[in-house]
């Protein structure tokens, strides 16, 4: 259960109760997604065969050779590397299940964001600045 434990009285309080446990449904809901199974059981795998750290890995590689491209400092080596794990990631058929069921789900979950930030009249692309800028 994600809502919160300190409940107070007072209808601004009750609101909020309510709020949490409808966010609670939510999350039911979507673990019952085939995008929600699928990302789950390739995540497990991906740590029984052990390779999480490659994962963390590209994901380093990927930040560094856009941070590069970024600042205008493009380094082949980062680039080479990146694309030798692209290649090898493709391959392996653990680690492209989990990246391409990973996708699956998050875009889900970004289309969800999407949906409440249309239904609440705020503009989608503001509302990822701020994942972006300040966390």
């Amino acid at each position: 259960m994600i809502w919160a434990k300190n409940k107070t009285a007072g209808p601004a309080q009750t609101e909020k109760d309510d709020l949490w446990q409808k966010v609670d449904s939510l999350a039911a809901l979507l673990r019952d997604t085939e995008e929600y199974r699928e990302y789950f059981q390739y995540r497990e795998a991906l740590h029984l065969k052990g390779y999480f750290d490659l994962v963390q890995e590209l994901r380093q590689r990927q930040a560094q050779v856009h941070l590069a491209r970024v600042v205008g400092v493009e380094n082949q080596e980062n680039e080479d590397e990146l694309e030798y794990l692209y290649a090898y990631f493709g391959a392996e058929p653990v680690l492209s299940n989990f990246l391409y069921a990973e996708s699956r789900f998050f875009t889900l979950l970004q289309q969800i964001r999407d949906s409440f930030a249309g239904c609440l009249d705020l503009e989608p692309e503001k509302s990822r600045f701020y994942d972006r800028n300040l966390n």
